[in-house]
């Protein structure tokens, strides 16, 4: 009897390896995209830091903004190399004045240009994928705005020279 039960638990071990295999690389892939994730967002939060840093000392809509934001400086291409699938694209400028409403008609100077207290770059329609094997799963993410007050606007103090390139 005892004979015939030894052949009968023979493939077991097989089984419940398969098992438990499968199980831990479910919580070992999980474990890795979460942490992914929390490093993609948060380097869009410090994306959108940069971009309004930048922002606040350069021209009104200059490409450096969103260059910086992205983490390309070079200029070559508008891809961030960092981040897969952020571009200039999804960087948005607002010049907001003391209540912290968006300022439009700034472009020409005169009295809207002077009322901007306060820039806000954030990031917009940025699509996070999910890298899990046999899931296309994707996610649209939140904003992530930055607000700074303004510093020069690109207007330098006398004697001064500024460079936003």
């Amino acid at each position: 009897m005892r004979k015939f039960l030894i052949k009968r638990q023979k493939g077991v071990a097989t089984v419940e390896f398969a098992i438990v295999g499968l199980v831990a690389f479910v919580i070992l892939f999980g474990v890795l995209e979460v942490a992914r994730m929390m490093f993609t967002l948060n380097m869009l939060q410090e994306a959108t830091r940069r971009g309004a840093r930048m922002a606040a000392v350069c021209t009104v809509d200059n490409p450096a903004i969103a260059r910086a934001a992205i983490f390309n400086s070079s200029g070559s291409g508008t891809d961030s190399p960092i981040i897969n699938g952020l571009t200039a694209a999804n960087i948005d400028v607002d010049y907001l004045d003391i209540a912290g409403n968006p300022v439009a008609g700034y472009a020409g100077g005169g009295a809207a240009y002077l009322s901007i207290q306060f820039v806000r770059v954030q990031i917009v329609n940025f699509r996070h994928q999910l890298i899990i094997p046999g899931l296309d799963i994707s996610f649209t993410t939140r904003p992530y705005p930055t607000v700074m007050p303004i510093e020069s606007l690109g207007i330098p103090p006398v004697g001064q020279s500024t460079s936003c390139t």
